[in-house]
């Protein structure tokens, strides 16, 4: 395989370097543990096949990592791989074997089954042009990560690596660190569970905007989550990465009061629709002496436990306003924050998200946002532009005022599902980043508030860590396609170029998309929808990606059908009914025989070894890169085609039609079944997976119980009362049966009340009644089973949901929203004219 021209150079990087870079000092491991390390993940991502790389770590060149992967091209020779760290050295295989294999690994499935026999001959080298790759986000510790095992936990942090993260966040089991502190202050356990949030909302209480809801949290889940948290960090360590630890940002339980009544506490306003006791929490003022105090216990004590990188993330004002605007008050906050932090560690970075001034920008203007970042002294203090894939905000601040940052994309709020992206604002964005005068940028990070789907995007963005530019996104497109699928299939080619250029690639600073999709929220009159891209080409990469495997099916079938005559009836060039040199006789009794089975799949699987075309069709269909992708590009064309269901059985209403009500209330249902069934057959889909992954870190029945409600509520009402409802709702199997599917019931039931009635329809009442009959009951449920295993074949699935619901989206519709958006897009070209 020719390798891409990009491999026979060395790619230059165009980072500035700043003063301010110069203060990080990086303590790395020694490169036999790095080298340990990658070997060691090799193994578990290629099997007995990563014994075929050899690793050397010779380290940093001029303060620059880099990576450079030799294969001869010779069976029986090793291909060679040389770095500046573990990560780098993760990165330059996965490179190697993204572009001169046709492999890929991701969050929703890996493709590593078609690799080459011999390694191939080729190249690739890079310097990387960042200093640091970030990862995480604090809210993914509870979306994604709250109840993984550190099998998926090792998971992860092998395709953190492969994407050459070397500065990635680490959350877990902080709680047992505070519990500790606060009992030495004199804090007792009842004060404790007062204070720490739940299971599955520990981010927003680590973060100040909740208490209490969804505990008490057992002592158990805490010892246990730091014992996970030490395997963790110590991972991350071995493989080159450098952890960022959490801090002390003020926000302390209310006993602190009882013990240090004239402490400068005080409450913050109220987050969320949230009341109390579950909000309003404490916030001691970090120029008092105690946060000093409380600061430097917590970091020696969870150094003491973890070690450190000397990187601590420190958010008092996530969401939350400080008390006052002044500047000299913001000054002193930061130096006090700053302050502490040194006097736990006096190598301390502080790590803070931007999150604050892009969501309070009203707030964080210029002269507020330079006395906050400029009280700290340069270098010291790491910002992280949260969503500068959308809207940056280093050019409104100048900068940060000359504070190192990272720009980063978030992309995905709450976990939810839908595809979405931003593909070419995204390289724009970071292109105009990394040429702003006197840039303070030192990296790119991936912040997600949850994880699972969109890989794509973060994988261009994981590239774009030694691309100095992307030429053409189209043609990445294709390599894509190539390496997610391990063929080349113009069809399937075609299908990733459209799907890059549409759905992928939203122009507008559309923020949470999850809440465009009317059928996964609670049933409303005036639902909202948005659409960001030719919805023709989306259903074009539907059709080409159902086509490819309507053929692939068609072909194996006729190809089995054939298998079968000849092993069912032999002839004379069969040895006379003898088959691989095993008897199977003529009568019918004798042909359906176990031998006569076996024969037939053994004598199958012959013929597929020794014809390239078939066995690439029969690998295709195997494949759980297009399984997922079936799967997940017709549940986005099913999702859709509800709106349009959901519009009629409005309409209707209002037509006071009742049988065009009935009729649009069974067609929903009809198709939120179908949703569920194809959803169920793949493993990325289960509310299964994600409630037993829950129970399994419950230690008795009280826990059991909370744990599982937990899983439950975060995914429904998110709140006792749905203060945050329908934010990190998901589309799961499950999900789709028990709680989108009684909902849109209790809908159609109440407009048909209310035209039967002949009054309108009382949406207050609705939404009471809905909570109390089916939300509150989804959330609060402890016996329902979930299947947490699939069940069914996602191919012939999606092969007839298309057949059924292709049809609605007809030329007629898809030339109207063409011309509508069209038209959208070429308005503000006009007005610029």
């Amino acid at each position: 395989m020719k390798p891409p021209e990009w491999c026979s150079f060395l790619v230059l990087p165009i980072l500035l370097v700043t003063a301010s870079q110069e203060e990080y000092t990086d303590v790395l491991p020694t490169p036999d543990v790095m080298k340990a390390a990658v070997e060691s993940l090799l193994t578990r991502l290629l099997h007995h096949r990563g014994r075929d790389f050899t690793v050397e770590i010779e380290g940093l060149t001029e303060g620059k990592d880099y990576f450079k992967v030799h294969g001869e091209g010779v069976e029986g020779q090793p291909v060679r791989v040389w770095a500046g760290t573990g990560v780098a050295a993760a990165l330059g295989v996965m490179t190697y074997l993204k572009y001169l294999c046709n492999a890929s690994v991701s969050w929703e499935a890996n493709q590593l089954s078609n690799l080459p026999d011999v390694w191939p001959e080729g190249t690739v080298e890079s310097q990387l042009l960042d200093r640091y790759r970030y990862y995480s986000n604090p809210c993914v510790f509870s979306y994604s990560y709250a109840f993984w095992s550190w099998e998926r936990w090792e998971k992860e942090i092998d395709l953190m690596a492969l994407m050459g993260i070397n500065l990635a966040l680490a959350l877990n089991g902080e709680e047992a660190i505070w519990r500790e502190v606060y009992r030495d202050l004199g804090l007792t356990e009842k004060e404790l569970e007062e204070h720490f949030a739940g299971y599955a909302f520990l981010a927003w209480g680590r973060m100040g905007n909740l208490e209490r809801w969804g505990g008490p949290l057992s002592i158990y889940w805490q010892e246990e989550k730091l014992k996970l948290q030490k395997r963790i960090v110590a991972r991350m360590r071995e493989l080159g990465m450098l952890t960022v630890l959490p801090g002390f940002s003020g926000h302390v339980p209310k006993g602190i009061l009882r013990v240090f009544p004239t402490a400068n506490i005080t409450r913050l306003h109220a987050w969320g629709h949230f009341s109390e006791p579950y909000t309003r929490t404490y916030f001691l003022n970090p120029q008092d002496p105690l946060f000093e105090k409380i600061a430097e216990a917590f970091i020696k004590k969870i150094t003491r436990e973890l070690g450190s990188d000397h990187f601590y993330l420190v958010d008092p004002f996530n969401e939350m306003n400080p008390v006052s605007s002044d500047l000299t008050y913001l000054e002193g906050v930061s130096q006090a924050i700053y302050g502490a932090l040194q006097k736990g560690d006096p190598e301390a970075v502080w790590v803070t998200q931007g999150w604050m001034f892009y969501s309070d920008s009203g707030f964080w203007q210029k002269p507020q946002a330079r006395a906050y970042l400029t009280a700290v002294p340069q270098g010291k203090m790491l910002v992280l532009d949260l969503v500068a894939e959308v809207s940056p905000q280093y050019g409104r601040l100048e900068s940060y005022f000359g504070q190192p940052f990272i720009f980063c994309l978030l992309n995905n709020y709450g976990g939810v599902r839908g595809i979405f992206g931003n593909a070419n604002v995204l390289l724009k964005n970071l292109a105009d980043a990394r040429q702003f005068p006197n840039s303070t940028l030192v990296g790119t990070g991936m912040t997600p508030e949850g994880i699972g789907s969109n890989y794509v995007i973060f994988d261009l963005l994981s590239e774009m860590s030694w691309r100095s530019h992307m030429r053409d996104i189209r043609e990445w497109a294709v390599q894509y396609s190539r390496r997610r699928y391990g063929i080349q299939d113009e069809n399937l080619e075609d299908a990733w170029k459209l799907l890059m250029s549409s759905i992928y690639n939203c122009s507008e600073p559309v923020r949470y998309h999850g809440k465009y999709t009317p059928l996964m929220l609670r049933p409303r009159l005036n639902p909202k929808t948005k659409m960001w891209y030719y919805l023709k080409d989306f259903v074009r990469a539907w059709d080409l990606l159902i086509g490819t495997a309507k053929e692939q099916m068609r072909r194996q079938n006729n190809q089995e059908s054939r298998l079968v005559n000849t092993i069912m009836k032999p002839t004379e060039a069969s040895l006379r009914g003898r088959i691989i040199g095993v008897p199977c006789k003529r009568n019918e009794d004798q042909r359906e025989s176990e031998m006569c089975k076996f024969l037939k799949k053994e004598y199958f699987k012959s013929l597929i070894s020794t014809n390239g075309e078939i066995n690439r069709g029969v690998h295709l269909l195997e494949e759980e890169t297009l399984k997922y992708d079936l799967v997940e590009v017709t549940r986005e064309l099913m999702q859709l085609a509800a709106v349009d269901v959901i519009k009629t059985l409005i309409r209707s209403y209002r037509k006071r039609d009742i049988t065009a009500i009935e009729d649009s209330s069974n067609q929903l249902q009809e198709l939120i079944s179908d949703m569920n069934m194809i959803l169920g057959s793949n493993s990325n889909y289960l509310l299964g997976s994600w409630v037993q992954s829950a129970l399994n870190w419950s230690n008795d029945t009280q826990e059991h119980t909370l744990v599982r409600r937990n899983s439950l509520y975060q995914i429904s009402l998110w709140g006792p009362n749905g203060e945050i409802l329908d934010y990190a709702v998901k589309q799961w199997n499950g999900v789709m049966e028990r709680y989108v599917a009684p909902r849109w019931s209790a809908f159609s039931e109440a407009l048909l009340k209310a035209v039967k009635s002949d009054v309108a329809v009382d949406m207050a009442k609705f939404k009471a009644t809905v909570f109390e009959a089916v939300e509150k009951p989804f959330a609060e449920d402890l016996d329902t089973f979930y299947p947490s295993s699939p069940i069914g074949d996602s191919v012939k699935l999606a092969v007839r949901m298309h057949e059924k619901y292709r049809p609605l989206f007809t030329r007629r519709k898809l030339m109207k929203q063409y011309m509508k958006l069209r038209a959208e897009f070429e308005e503000p070209r006009m007005r610029r004219g």
